[in-house]
């Protein structure tokens, strides 16, 4: 495919198929970008400024507009990094650390 291909809904709603493959879908309603690109990786953009990358190995980063990071891996993992260099890494069994400027972890109960 060589050019875009925009088709627009009565809702407001658009969809651009780009040339390069990826698609580019935005929701009028919730003010919501999904790229879904040509590797299968999916981007939401958010009007609080948030993005997510979801990617095909189950893989997804989310940035928070506070600049907080999160991972969330496809074993359950989740690792959370916030701007003051605090960590949290969640496992799916309920185990918590918590890892300060320090360095140390901090199991947490819960």
């Amino acid at each position: 495919m060589n050019q875009r291909t925009v088709v627009r809904f009565v809702n407001g709603d658009t969809k651009s198929t780009e040339p390069d493959g990826s698609v580019i879908y935005y929701y009028s309603e919730a003010d919501t970008t999904h790229t879904t690109c040509k590797d299968g990786c999916e981007i939401y953009k958010f009007p609080n400024g948030q993005i997510e990358h979801h990617y095909a190995d189950g893989l997804k980063k989310i940035h928070f507009p506070d600049g907080t990071r999160k991972v969330i891996y496809p074993s359950g993992v989740a690792e959370s990094v916030f701007p003051e260099g605090t960590t949290i890494k969640e496992f799916p069994e309920g185990e918590r650390l918590v890892y300060t400027d320090s360095n140390n972890a901090i199991p947490e109960s819960g």
